[in-house]
């Protein structure tokens, strides 16, 4: 029971009486380091994070949906979509609070000019991303705007001072057991008693400080004239994961009005 429970925590799924999840300061970036990006399945983060065809699909996608001519990615790992998306000739930029992930993305795929640590919260920002206002046709933010806690407000405005025409999010949004975000997990972890799927509480991983639903996001974003494309965010798939409704369950889109 100790392991399948430890394996459910790090999965994403927690106790539904819990009322709320704790919002505080963001993690330090000292925590996203070897470990984060290296988790075991007993750990917070990453359990596995790789260089794959994964990439490429992600890659091929942004493509489909935008067709952008500039993107820069916050919160971008080793830059691994980075990559991909250069190869196709974008002009791509990306950004992570990491310090190792940069140095790992610097070393393992030679993206010395393409990728640098930098706290999307931070109240420099602006200068120090190398695209103008208005010039990025795309902004990505997988996995990233949970992080932030109650530096949401300032990471937020950073993004739209952008002005990008769109904001593409990948974020734990589910709060159900019934929400489309459970249907891959349902099934195989839910008992009448405990468990229900939102990506990861502050209690399964220690990074996760702002989890929020999407009409919650959605309108943070629609006070700085940016509207949700759901008809965008439905097409969305996670070409490494069996359930289709599970990317557009944490996919929020957004084009700016």
């Amino acid at each position: 029971m100790e392991k399948e429970f430890l394996y459910i925590l790090n999965q994403g799924i927690y106790r539904d009486d819990i009322a709320e999840v704790a919002i505080s300061s963001p993690a330090s970036s000292e925590l996203y380091g070897a470990s984060y990006f290296n988790a075991d399945k007993d750990s917070y983060g990453f359990e596995d994070y790789r260089d794959g065809q994964w990439w490429e699909d992600e890659a091929q996608q942004v493509m489909n949906l935008y067709n952008p001519d500039t993107v820069y990615e916050i919160g971008c790992g080793y830059g691994f979509l980075v990559n991909k998306l250069m190869q196709k000739g974008i002009m791509v930029y990306g950004s992570d609070i990491s310090e190792y992930a940069i140095h790992k993305g610097w070393e393992e795929l030679g993206l010395n000019e393409e990728i640098a640590v930098l706290d999307a919260t931070s109240s420099n920002f602006a200068g120090e991303v190398p695209f103008t206002k208005g010039e990025l046709d795309l902004l990505i933010a997988k996995d990233v705007i949970e992080h932030w806690g109650d530096k949401l407000e300032q990471g937020i405005e950073n993004m739209v001072s952008l002005e990008p025409k769109f904001i593409h999010i990948v974020t734990p949004m589910g709060e159900t057991k019934d929400s489309p975000i459970t249907a891959h997990c349902k099934d195989k972890y839910w008992n009448e008693k405990l468990w229900y799927y939102i990506g990861a509480n502050s209690k399964t991983d220690l990074t996760h400080t702002a989890l929020h639903e999407r009409s919650y996001w959605a309108e943070q974003f629609e006070k700085h004239g940016y509207k949700e494309r759901r008809d965008l965010s439905d097409t969305v798939k996670f070409p490494t994961h069996e359930s289709p409704d599970y990317a557009k369950g944490i996919t929020l889109i957004l084009e700016r009005v």
